[in-house]
């Protein structure tokens, strides 16, 4: 009798061990995750100056002042960027670098563009700075001047020369590779907050495409002045869904995401990114062809940082032509308190789609 409690009483220990066991591996491997997610953060910058881009695979940013490209990743925080980004302004040099307003267009969208500025003209509270992002095609002086112009002398303006990759090796899984989308995809999900222009200069921003149009009244306020001063990290003006065919696999990475990082589903994402009768994925994105962002919260908030790592290295806005929307939607839904994000609802606005 002895000997049999002796042998339960040995095989009960080595089983509570085992689990003890088992269950502290997964804890530290949740641990481990955290930890890597915070330390993508301090990672430190790659980028390479030079008069002539050497590797077509890369992403590059232009200086218009010393006209040199540098590598563009998403590897680099605020602190290692390029800390003072000297730009070539027309009409006016900026009286603030609170915000900014920008634009990724080419010239041939140049008629709907004009039209847009103007109503920025017309509309806005207090002139702020608009930057265009270009391939190249805005580099024309006299195309640069006729757009100060519609601008009047009030609203400073200035265009940055950006590359992207010409080597894509990835192959898409819809049949519908469209690499200028794609890329232009990429720029405002993940892209953006990382060029010096937002990393080193200016705090908010303002996102429009080239056909964003403010209706009227005129504002009664400013976005910038209103994002500080009430501590919102982003704002919208609308709501929509997207088509279950461009957001194939980003569900299941998002939950992959969560269930590796230890981290439950927010009660935002619950609510507006679960259908309640199927408990299916709702496809519900924020549009963000009118978006207002602090550019700090894509770099410095670790968790966020981390999703758009794991949205860039799944490379699933080539493959399956994922959009910004979602990227960002599910990141705002599951990482930002509701007094941190406002829907604007007294603003004249339209997008042609």
């Amino acid at each position: 009798m002895i000997f049999i409690a002796l042998v339960i009483f040995f095989a009960v220990a080595f089983t509570f061990r085992m689990r003890l066991y088992f269950f502290s591996g997964l804890t530290t491997s949740c641990n481990t995750l955290k930890f890597d997610s915070l330390k993508l953060h301090n990672e430190t910058s790659n980028h390479v100056t030079s008069n002539n881009i050497t590797d077509e695979s890369y992403w590059y940013y232009k200086n218009s002042v010393d006209g040199l490209w540098r590598r563009w990743d998403i590897s680099v925080n605020s602190e290692t960027n390029v800390a003072a980004w000297k730009m070539k302004w027309l009409n006016q040099e900026p009286k603030n670098i609170l915000g900014v307003i920008v634009y990724l267009t080419s010239v041939r969208e140049l008629p709907q563009l004009n039209i847009s500025l103007l109503s920025l003209r017309q509309n806005l509270f207090k002139p702020r700075p608009i930057v265009i992002f270009h391939e190249g095609d805005f580099n024309n002086v006299n195309v640069q001047l006729a757009l100060a112009t519609t601008l009047g002398t009030n609203i400073p303006i200035s265009f940055e020369h950006i590359r992207f990759p010409t080597k894509i090796s990835i192959k898409s899984k819809i049949g519908d590779l469209r690499l200028g989308y794609n890329h232009m995809c990429k720029f405002f999900a993940i892209m953006l907050p990382y060029h010096p222009l937002i990393s080193s200069t200016f705090t908010f921003y303002l996102r429009l495409d080239y056909h964003s149009y403010l209706l009227g009244p005129p504002l009664t306020y400013d976005l910038f002045d209103h994002m500080q001063i009430n501590q919102f990290q982003y704002a919208f003006l609308m709501v929509s869904t997207d088509e279950l065919k461009f957001v194939r696999e980003l569900w299941v990475l998002f939950q992959e995401f969560l269930n590796d990082s230890c981290i439950k589903p927010s009660s935002a994402v619950k609510k507006t990114q679960i259908t309640a009768a199927t408990g299916l994925y709702s496809q519900a994105v924020v549009f963000n062809n009118f978006e207002v962002s602090n550019g700090s919260l894509w770099r410095n908030e670790p968790r966020i940082h981390a999703w758009l790592r794991k949205v860039d290295n799944a490379q699933g806005i080539y493959m399956y032509r994922w959009g910004d929307a979602p990227i960002r939607t599910l990141a705002v839904t599951q990482f930002l308190d509701d007094n941190q994000v406002v829907k604007f609802r007294d603003i004249g606005y339209f997008h042609r789609r």
